[in-house]
């Protein structure tokens, strides 16, 4: 949890097994100023879009950066990819690694990127209360894609769970790039409500999957696997 919350960290944990990135790193250790614009700012370790900035004038950089400085912490900036946005989940199962129907968020020209307000209805102290559900950039599950396509996503992800050392289950949002069909990451999310308004259940909704047996396997290998470990340092 604690890598996939460092978005820079994972990025490179992800890149050393085969995983796109974009371009970027920290603002304090490059020159956000050589970047290929658009770009996007954002805090290194906040979720859900906070203090995110997308930037298509190089003279907006630096106010980009101090307003995501203002959530503490680092300060990420990446080249933005152009380009359908995918969330994908791997599930780990007694035959292997399973991929559920995968998400798209409709991004367009008029909304390329999700922000805070497409994910969260904030309270008027700014505290986020729930998911949104209404929001001009809708969310298609299963997501269309080819078979070339979505089985690359699936090995981008496999690929991306293993380097973060994740366990049982996992999620990631992807860019899929316009012009060239490449899937970059773009971030990790370790976690699973099993509530109805967890992504990856909303997910396994599109399969015709057992959901509940499947997470009873999910929750009896973990058990298993943590009564040998206890019974090992015995």
């Amino acid at each position: 949890m604690a890598v996939a919350a460092d978005k820079n960290l994972s990025r490179q944990r992800v890149k050393s097994h085969g995983v796109q990135i974009a371009g970027g790193g920290l603002t304090s250790e490059i020159d956000v100023h050589s970047l290929q614009l658009p770009i996007i700012i954002k805090p290194n370790t906040e979720d859900n879009s906070v203090g995110l900035s997308m930037i298509t004038k190089a003279s907006d950089i630096d106010n980009a950066i101090k307003h995501a400085k203002a959530f503490g912490g680092a300060v990420l900036a990446e080249q933005y990819i152009s380009g359908r946005e995918i969330r994908i989940a791997v599930i780990e199962t007694s035959t292997g690694y399973f991929v559920p129907p995968m998400i798209e968020y409709l991004v367009s020209a008029q909304n390329p990127i999700r922000r805070t307000s497409d994910k969260l209805k904030m309270n008027r102290s700014g505290q986020p209360e729930n998911q949104v559900q209404s929001t001009p950039i809708e969310m298609v599950c299963p997501a269309h894609l080819d078979s070339f396509l979505q089985e690359r996503l699936s090995d981008q992800a496999i690929r991306a769970h293993k380097a973060l050392g994740a366990r049982d289950y996992s999620l990631f949002d992807f860019r899929v790039h316009d012009g060239t069909d490449m899937p970059y990451f773009l971030e990790a999310g370790l976690f699973w409500s099993f509530s109805e308004a967890g992504m990856i259940t909303k997910m396994l909704r599109a399969s015709d999957l057992p959901i509940e047996d499947l997470i009873g396997e999910i929750w009896d290998r973990r058990l298993l696997k943590k009564a040998l470990n206890e019974k090992t340092y015995e």
